[in-house]
């Protein structure tokens, strides 16, 4: 990937809080965004895999980070972003149902933007660079954290992630309901011959996808987890994504720069669900790449939100998992 500067987190005077300097500062990113994507040459061109086969969908003409990046400034440009409250970060020693993976960037009326923290040491950057609530950011517009989504970093590009996810999160709330996720084994109806991918492990849907008669192709980056069961294949070649008619993407594939191969190797036509809390942003860049459903998570009560996530309690409880799927006539390609 192409990078800006790295930027630090302490670096700079705060931002102002004033809604006219957030978007000022969003429009000044989207413009100088797009000014370099025009000046690029690193844009993908297309390509073919090891065996000379063309890939299933054309390679997009700058990668993804830029194209996310440029629409949240764009649409924040009109919209009086909160300035950040805090970044809460996991409870150190889980002491309720489960582990959480997540960080959540809360802003000052309560939005929040959750990330992926599992990935690249990024919780324990984040730990190391914004300890205690991450004082430094209270105050900033979330905009400011936009440009750490590229970076070369596990925290930062988390970091970056929880920004895009809470202005996003802001500007979903001004529009239309959300509607609410199906249950996923209901939403893929998977039928008896068909091939499923999956990429990334949704360990509870391995079972009744294949008792439903559906082969089952899961994609790993682990070599010691590939294994062959009838019905079941866990493999490293994304080229096995060619003959699904439906793939489930978790939302983690934002955060660890493979978004890009995965969807350049899904048919045209297949149905491509991309999954998961860190998948809470706006979505037509994602639509423009050919994924017709992403389903997301948004925060409806803050302070029960918080209550639970600090008494490692189930988090999901306080909000709502919803999708947000393509308008018909979008075609898969490139951004």
């Amino acid at each position: 990937m192409a990078c800006f500067a790295e930027i630090k987190l302490v670096h700079g005077p705060k931002l102002a809080q004033a809604p006219e300097s957030g978007n000022m500062q969003a429009r000044h990113l989207a413009e100088a965004l797009m000014k370099q994507q025009q000046n690029s040459v690193t844009g993908l061109p297309a390509s073919t895999d090891s065996a000379g086969a063309d890939q299933s969908r054309s390679a997009p003409v700058r990668p993804f980070w830029q194209a996310l990046v440029t629409h949240v400034a764009e649409q924040a440009r009109t919209l009086p972003v909160p300035a950040i409250r805090h970044l809460e970060l996991p409870p150190a020693s889980p002491t309720g149902t489960g582990r959480n993976n997540f960080a959540a960037l809360v802003l000052a009326d309560g939005t929040v933007g959750l990330t992926y923290v599992a990935l690249d040491d990024a919780l324990a950057g984040l730990r190391a660079q914004a300890p205690a609530g991450g004082p430094a950011l209270t105050g900033q517009s979330p905009l400011a954290l936009l440009a750490h989504y590229e970076a070369s970093t596990g925290w930062q590009r988390s970091l970056g992630m929880a920004a895009i996810n809470a202005i996003s999160q802001y500007v979903l709330a001004a529009g239309a309901p959300l509607e609410p996720m199906p249950d996923t084994l209901a939403m893929l109806a998977v039928k008896p011959g068909e091939h499923i991918g999956m990429v990334g492990f949704f360990g509870r849907l391995v079972r009744p996808i294949l008792a439903a008669g559906a082969r089952l192709t899961v994609i790993e980056l682990d070599p010691s987890l590939t294994r062959e069961e009838p019905g079941l294949s866990v493999t490293l070649d994304h080229r096995q994504l060619r003959t699904c008619t439906s793939v489930i993407v978790t939302g983690t594939t934002l955060l660890n720069a493979s978004l890009d191969t995965v969807l350049g190797h899904c048919a045209p036509g297949a149905q491509v669900n991309l999954l998961g809390p860190s998948a809470s942003c706006l979505a037509e860049p994602l639509f423009a790449r050919g994924v017709t459903r992403v389903g997301g998570f948004q925060v409806r009560d803050t302070e029960a939100f918080l209550a639970l996530w600090r008494g490692g309690q189930r988090w999901r409880d306080a909000g709502l998992r919803y999708q947000l799927i393509a308008p018909a006539g979008v075609a898969a390609g490139a951004a």
